[in-house]
């Protein structure tokens, strides 16, 4: 079993590491305990098939203090009795990939214990279908997006969610993902020319992090209040269309919908039907082998 210790990031940035150790996990046929995501998350998502425990397990607390002890005198790799422990001591962002994911996998050790952020796109792409089958979000979020999209779909044929990440994303990488509505307004009427979309037949669905003024949208049949972030999170799902910034949230959301996605890293440039992608075809064409710059820079 691995138990998996990383606590870091939001929504996004768990579902990643969630859809990682799923793939090894199936690819091995091991359970893990990844507790802060069973925490923070238990009760949105319904997870079938699961290979994640969503109790705590045997021994936790003896591991924790191991873990702690470990981590305070930098030791990387310890084994004791059943545990092998595997410790990032150095950098808290620091990614590892497939071949020492695997190693902690296939080891005969009855617990690995690691705290590394983990990457592997190869992996998760060859076990997609059957994750993407596995995860959703819970009946009663999932039966109000549903309710929603019924009354949008009877008048309009196409639907695209804007994501408007705002909040912490003044600040980080120093603003380069903050983007004003105005900009995302500007992205979404080229979106519309490009993909040659008829303006009276799209719904336009806002989900941001924080309280909007959206009359840079009043040309625009659009649906926007305040909502939780899973609410968002099923929104972006359900869609035909997702403009997003450069964040794991909407990624994810384009991996569980299987839907489209344009990712905004400049509001000015002149992007064609070519760079909106599937996530497959993101994943393979962005990031290949290697989310590192994704995973640290969309905690």
């Amino acid at each position: 079993m691995i138990i998996y210790l990383n606590q870091k990031g939001r929504l996004g940035h768990q579902l990643i590491h969630l859809l990682v150790l799923e793939a090894y996990a199936l690819k091995y046929n091991k359970n893990f305990y990844y507790k802060s995501f069973s925490k923070k998350y238990k009760g949105f998502f319904e997870i079938k098939n699961t290979k994640n425990i969503p109790t705590q397990v045997f021994s936790y607390w003896f591991i924790k203090i191991i873990y702690t002890i470990l981590r305070s005198l930098k030791i990387k790799s310890f084994k004791i009795c059943s545990f092998y422990f595997f410790i990032n001591t150095d950098n808290q962002d620091k990614v590892i990939y497939h071949k020492e994911i695997e190693k902690l996998f296939s080891v005969s050790y009855p617990y690995v214990i690691t705290d590394f952020m983990l990457s592997d796109v190869d992996i998760f792409m060859q076990y997609a279908d059957e994750i993407g089958n596995m995860i959703d979000v819970t009946g009663n979020i999932k039966n109000k997006t549903n309710i929603l999209f019924k009354n949008i779909r009877k008048h309009f044929k196409t639907t695209i969610a804007i994501h408007i990440r705002h909040t912490d994303f003044k600040t980080f990488v120093n603003g380069a993902y903050y983007f004003s509505t105005n900009e995302y307004r500007k992205v979404l009427d080229r979106f519309i020319k490009v993909l040659n979309l008829n303006k009276k037949d799209t719904a336009v669905i806002i989900c941001s992090d924080e309280i909007l003024d959206i009359s840079d949208f009043e040309n625009y049949h659009t649906f926007y209040e305040k909502r939780s972030p899973i609410e968002d999170f099923s929104i972006l799902k359900e869609v035909d269309y997702i403009i997003s910034t450069k964040s794991l949230f909407g990624l994810c959301a384009n991996i569980l919908g299987n839907n489209f996605l344009y990712q905004v890293t400049n509001p000015e440039y002149l992007f064609t039907k070519n760079n909106i992608y599937t996530y497959k075809t993101l994943l393979l064409s962005e990031y290949g082998q290697n989310l590192t710059d994704t995973l640290k820079n969309n905690l």
